[in-house]
């Protein structure tokens, strides 16, 4: 096993308050040095607000104010692609519970610098209601799931064009299925993965998958009482599918499966005091080590941070929110991203209940650095975390020969490529089928090796 944790470091890069937004209960996305993300409250209209921030902390921005009316409350993360963000809130919107006022929620876009907020798709219940997770892109097409509503009011699948047009229902969630996810939709091939918080015979759960073309669903694997009701999403390694449970035996489990359905292990179970308790965030797979953290439980009773094995060995807890100074508490729904030599997350509380961006710096052992060493050349790379494929424009000065190059964290080329480059911009295609989810370095060198430029992708 590699260790990425030697010499780690716990900060608290920025302490949210009542007018940035508070108590975040998503993840971060990282474009560049920016990161993005939301949170549930707060804001001007004390409905959430969407915002960036630099990666080293600095210059913190509300990008936009949900109002209720045209979104608000959102649970879940962001997606990028170019420069548009993707989201979905958990309430707001249109339409409304008639018990409560609450909205069923919103599908929308803006974009990168706060402009252009657009509602897409008004969840009205019929069609879907109250999202808690995020968008998946696949192609020029958006999926997600919904908690509830649908046909059976027990959630649905549905994809829409990221225009906001052509929604579809894809499928209805029922008590024979399985019913009310609260993660996100995972892409590999022309399958999507997901977990049901209950099924029909024990609410214990189910991993799912359905294909993009033909809308084929499967149930792949039931949960039981030793390990039940995920919250958080699975993620791909190899053949295998990770996650965690926010219940079963004491305190909820980190788990494996293979793809298929088959050959169901629990990796971990938490101790609540010892170790942590109630998982409810995805796992992060990085040089063969998962990461993650829980919402509870811990020293200080208020969520921790661990590392473990692929096999399950080498259980390490890494931090115990609420102490150390940082008093960051109680990380809800989100997952860890790496970005650079640090992991970075958020907290739904601090001591003002308002929560805290954090990062945890580490060693890497083969670190991944963006290099600019082509003056005259630019690259962007699209969408940024990707599963399905990247874009990567080249914007260059004269007409050339350039190598692209794909290395692992590890250090390992894993493609290849001869490219000729235009004068102006070049835009090109690189397939993600068959990569692991982690981080990525693109590199384009000179045909005589003398220059190169480097840039950071992540599969997710």
């Amino acid at each position: 096993m590699s260790s990425l944790v030697s010499n780690a470091q716990y900060n608290a890069l920025y302490t949210f308050t009542s007018d940035s937004g508070r108590n975040p209960r998503g993840s971060l996305i990282v474009s560049g040095s920016r990161f993005y993300g939301m949170t549930y409250n707060g804001g001007k209209y004390s409905h959430g607000v969407i915002f960036s921030i630099d990666t080293n902390g600095s210059n913190y921005k509300v990008l936009y104010d949900f109002n209720d009316s045209l979104g608000g409350e959102p649970y879940g993360s962001l997606i990028i692609s170019r420069n548009k963000l993707y989201g979905m809130t958990w309430g707001g919107g249109k339409y409304g519970y008639s018990f409560g006022g609450w909205g069923d929620g919103v599908i929308f876009s803006v974009d990168t610098n706060g402009k252009n907020y657009k509602v897409l798709l008004n969840f009205n219940d019929t069609n879907g209601s109250s999202p808690y997770g995020s968008l998946t892109l696949v192609g020029h097409r958006l999926w997600g799931v919904t908690y509830d509503g649908g046909a059976n009011q027990f959630g649905c699948i549905f994809s829409i064009d990221t225009s906001g047009k052509a929604y579809k229902d894809i499928y209805d969630f029922n008590t024979s299925s399985g019913i009310n996810p609260y993660s996100s939709l995972l892409l590999s091939g022309n399958l999507l993965y997901g977990t049901l918080s209950a099924d029909d015979s024990n609410d214990y759960g189910r991993i799912f998958s359905i294909d993009t073309n033909s809308s084929s669903y499967k149930e792949l694997c039931d949960f039981d009482s030793t390990a039940h009701n995920p919250w958080g999403s699975v993620i791909i390694v190899g053949n295998k599918l990770y996650g965690t449970t926010k219940e079963g035996v004491n305190y909820g489990t980190i788990f494996s499966v293979l793809k298929d359905g088959s050959q169901f292990k629990t990796l971990h179970v938490f101790q609540n005091d010892t170790n942590g308790a109630l998982p409810q965030g995805s796992l992060t797979f990085v040089d063969g080590v998962l990461y993650g953290m829980t919402s509870a439980g811990g020293l200080y009773s208020s969520g921790t941070m661990f590392s473990i094995d692929t096999n399950g060995s080498t259980f390490t807890k890494l931090v115990d929110f609420g102490g150390g100074g940082v008093n960051a508490k109680d990380p809800w729904y989100g997952s860890l991203i790496l970005s650079g030599n640090g992991f970075y997350g958020m907290t739904n509380i601090d001591p003002q209940f308002n929560g805290v961006i954090f990062d945890y710096k580490i060693s890497l052992p083969n670190a991944i650095e963006e290099v600019d060493a082509l003056d005259q050349k630019g690259i962007d790379v699209f969408p940024n975390p990707a599963s399905t494929h990247i874009e990567y424009i080249v914007n260059s000065k004269d007409a050339e020969s350039v190598k692209m190059n794909v290395y692992d964290v590890l250090g390992k080329n894993v493609a290849t490529k001869n490219l000729k480059l235009i004068q102006g911009q070049n835009t090109f295609t690189l397939n993600l089928s068959g990569y692991s989810k982690g981080v990525y370095l693109l590199q384009l060198v000179t045909e005589d090796g003398t220059n190169s430029m480097q840039r950071k992708f992540v599969v997710e």
